[in-house]
């Protein structure tokens, strides 16, 4: 396993860039608003604002090298971006609810078993059922998907029928995910023909086809439901014989708890599942959504080709009666597509998906004897070499993959190219300068870190360049305004545009030049990034706003002046001081405050000893006025006590005074927040307080940049 490679090479390489390229061809709206962190967790989720890509732990087999490891996260992302566009979390709860009380009826086991087996089960259909949306909408995600769908088939091979209940449950529902996500199988099945295992299997299987093409999260809950009530005498009693061992699982995090379904599923075949269409083996148990299609074509080409009523009448009857959602008559195709958003499933198509749930025309003994073929065939034992034909059409080409490889390749190259021309310059404090300041709060060095971020660079929205470029038209204005020359004087440098004032017996026709460096500051901006940031505001969450601030003011100070930014945050006794933007680096290729909205904040906050850090590091600038802006949504968290934490961050804001640094402290919150400890705030910066709503921070932070300037 390549694990601890995996992990270093997230931090080496620009695997974010790679990776938040796929988001925005998933959601249709601003991108940007979505959160990304990818991780060696291998636990991808998302919660419907925030998405945390890693690999699965089949990915990590020596085989597999980095241009693999791209293009299953690009799959990987693409899968959670879809469980935005089409998922449901309350269908999840929904199900979990009923099916807890349910099994535990029927096995004597708790009720959080049924919870934890029908959240994983409704994940395992919900899976497939996404998956075929996005492949359809977006085909360029067929091969990565099918890549990926291969790797996961691989890895859950079964080699003999397993000695322990526990292990055959984990071979079934590896089996229920292979079926969903390829229409396969997984490999080695053929050891449970004739048993419990293959019947259950055979019976649930329609459940598993209806709810992959399901046209909405609701409609596949209704066929996972299905399936459970079918399969639960089997379960139950794996679950039973293994009931120490299931007891003590713990309830997995869902994959998704995100409720804004917004794009359904057609009613077209999965081009995941034998490409869309019906395989043409026969005597293919082992892969049971190809079986049977020649009869079945046969039998609908003589159904579409008769033009008696009583057939067409019996094709209705057979759609309105079919679960997976599609509309029965071509009347009816319109209204769908208005109230759904997809479109109808021809009959033919449904007889291909399912040719035993067809209804045949009661005057046809072909079709009748077809369907009892389909019927018999759906029954029959697996069938090893029959399901590894099948699959080997499935499985991708030599050929597919290198093609695969040399455009993840291109990406990285791409990538690195980008980044390495626009990675920040350090002015980090030495680790000398860090032990002098954590001697004064009597800790180890090792408690505290500077460290600058390294992220691929976007480019700031167009709404928040418009801010910028009027602050920007602003400050140029008062820059200016600092640098134009003295005029009518008595004294200095004769100003000859304005001799025409001895005509009249006026003097001051004399000028004195400004010196160049008037109007020069250094800024630094401090943001709070402990774990309170994260809570929503009226628009969104708090440390959005507090980075889309900061993202308007370097924008606008680009080429200016000098302004560094940095996060600061605690967690498990180590302050973390997180440089984002240092001093004097200007890229044109994106915005670094915007670019680190992917870093989500946590922990807790030790105000005083990073207003030390970012104190020291401002007295190394040349600039004769030198301005540091803490952002802040609370008090400091990270002390003894609240009286501690005043009274440090009172002798850190002072001694930065005395030696001539502007402090100002910008808190934000709701107006009871503000209201109550605008005081406290005041003990601490003195009157340099600056108090807003979350909302207004844009608003006034460029305010007061302004007023900084104008006083310099």
């Amino acid at each position: 396993m390549k694990a601890k490679e995996f992990n270093i090479w997230l931090k080496a390489k620009s695997v974010y860039q790679i990776v938040q390229g796929v988001i925005p061809n998933f959601i249709d709206e601003d991108a940007s608003s979505y959160n990304l962190t990818v991780d060696s967790a291998l636990s991808p989720r998302t919660d419907g604002k925030n998405i945390w890509v890693s690999l699965i732990p089949e990915c990590l087999e020596d085989k597999f090298d980095v241009t693999d490891w791209v293009i299953f996260l690009r799959a990987i992302t693409a899968h959670e971006c879809q469980h935005i566009n089409s998922s449901r979390f309350e269908d999840i709860k929904i199900l979990t609810d009923w099916y807890g009380p349910y099994l535990a009826q029927a096995s004597g086991l708790s009720e959080g078993v049924g919870k934890r087996i029908s959240q994983q089960v409704l994940n395992i259909i919900e899976d497939g059922r996404i998956e075929s949306i996005a492949a359809k909408r977006r085909p360029g995600m067929l091969k990565p998907f099918k890549y990926l769908n291969q790797v996961m088939l691989e890895g859950a091979q079964i080699q003999e029928v397993a000695k322990d209940p526990g292990k055959e449950l984990s071979d079934f529902f590896n089996n229920v995910l292979s079926y969903a996500k390829t229409g396969h199988c997984v490999p080695g099945i053929e050891v449970y023909s004739g048993t419990d295992f293959e019947k259950n299997f055979q019976a649930i299987r329609q459940f598993i086809d209806d709810g992959v093409d399901a046209p909405t999260s609701e409609t596949c809950r209704n066929q996972v439901e299905q399936l459970l009530k079918t399969c639960t005498p089997y379960l139950a009693e794996l679950l039973k014989q293994n009931q120490e061992n299931e007891e003590s699982k713990p309830q997995p995090n869902p994959e998704y708890t995100g409720n804004t379904e917004k794009e359904k599923n057609d009613s077209s075949p999965s081009p995941l599942r034998n490409n869309g269409k019906p395989s043409s083996q026969n005597n293919n148990a082992g892969n049971p959504a190809g079986e049977s299609s020649e009869q079945s074509s046969e039998q609908a080409g003589q159904q579409n080709g008769s033009g008696s009523d009583s057939q067409q009448e019996g094709n209705e009857k057979s759609s309105n009666q079919n679960k997976s959602g599609g509309q029965a008559t071509d009347e009816d195709t319109s209204s769908a597509e208005n109230n759904s958003g997809m479109g109808s499933e021809s009959d033919t198509q449904n007889q291909l998906r399912n040719p035993s749930n067809s209804k045949p025309d009661s005057s046809s003994s072909n079709d009748q004897s077809s369907a009892d073929s389909a019927k018999e065939e759906k029954n029959s034992n697996f069938n090893s070499s029959a399901d590894n034909k099948g699959k080997n059409n499935e499985m991708l080409t030599e050929q597919d993959l290198e093609e695969l490889r040399k455009y993840a390749e291109k990406l990285m190259e791409n990538a690195e190219r980008s980044t390495s021309s626009t990675q920040p310059q350090d002015d980090n404090l030495s680790q000398e300068d860090i032990s002098r300041i954590c001697q004064v709060y009597g800790k180890d060095a090792s408690s505290f870190s500077e460290n600058t971020l390294s992220f691929p660079l976007v480019q700031l929205p167009a709404a928040l360049k418009v801010e910028a470029a009027e602050l920007r038209r602003t400050l140029i204005r008062i820059l200016k305004n600092k640098k134009r020359e003295y005029k009518g004087l008595r004294r200095g440098v004769l100003d000859t545009s304005a001799l025409w004032k001895t005509g009249v017996l006026e003097s001051d026709v004399f000028k004195k030049n400004r010196r160049q460096t008037a109007g020069e500051c250094a800024f630094y901006l401090l943001i709070d990034n402990s774990g309170s940031m994260t809570e929503s505001t009226t628009q969104t969450r708090k440390y959005i706003n507090a980075r889309r601030a900061a993202a308007v003011i370097e924008e606008a100070l680009h080429g200016l002046m000098p302004c560094k930014i940095a996060l600061f945050n605690t967690c498990l006794s180590l302050t973390k001081h997180t440089v984002i933007k240092p001093f004097d680096i200007n890229s044109g290729n994106g915005n670094y405050s915007f670019s680190s909205l992917g870093y989500t904040p946590s922990g807790c906050n030790s105000d005083s000893i990073n207003i030390r850090v970012a104190m020291e590091e401002l007295l190394r600038r040349k600039e004769q006025k030198r301005v540091l802006i803490v952002l802040s949504d609370g008090l400091p968290s990270a002390y003894a006590s609240r009286a501690d934490a005043i009274k440090e961050v009172q002798k850190a804001v002072n001694d930065a005074k005395r030696k001539g640094i502007v402090v100002i402290s910008v808190m934000f919150g709701n107006s009871d927040f503000l209201t109550k400890n605008h005081q406290v705030f005041s003990d601490m910066y003195g009157r340099e307080v600056v108090a807003c709503q979350p909302e207004s921070i844009n608003k006034r932070l460029s305010n007061l940049f302004k007023q900084v300037l104008s006083l310099s």
